[in-house]
């Protein structure tokens, strides 16, 4: 059976993460998901859909090969899970810290 209205299309495709969920639970080990989707650009428009992802727990000893965002290439650096654990909890700090001072 033909395909009803086909035509043939030239674009790109790739898949990205979307969402960062992190899971903090108290006395639980924490835990990481990313959400993913996959982006296609047509000359027509852009389309979106979405896909499951991927999920991990909290290993402090965790290493993460860092990556360059620009190209995706390797760095030959490296950072451990604890690393960036310190970093988010900083952050949140910092940012409550910031609300509550400009509490009346």
């Amino acid at each position: 059976m033909a395909n009803y209205q086909e035509t043939q299309v030239t674009g790109t495709k790739w898949q990205r993460c979307n969402q960062v969920l992190i899971n903090n639970p108290y006395n639980t080990t924490p835990a990481v998901a990313f959400k993913e989707e996959t982006v296609v650009v047509l000359d027509s428009g852009v389309f979106i859909q979405s896909q499951s992802g991927l999920a991990c727990d909290f290993d402090p000893q965790g290493v993460i090969n860092l990556r360059d965002p620009a190209t995706g290439a390797l760095t030959g650096q490296t950072m451990s899970q604890q690393d960036v654990y310190v970093a988010l909890y900083s952050m949140y700090l910092q940012l409550a810290e910031q609300r509550d001072q400009a509490a009346p």
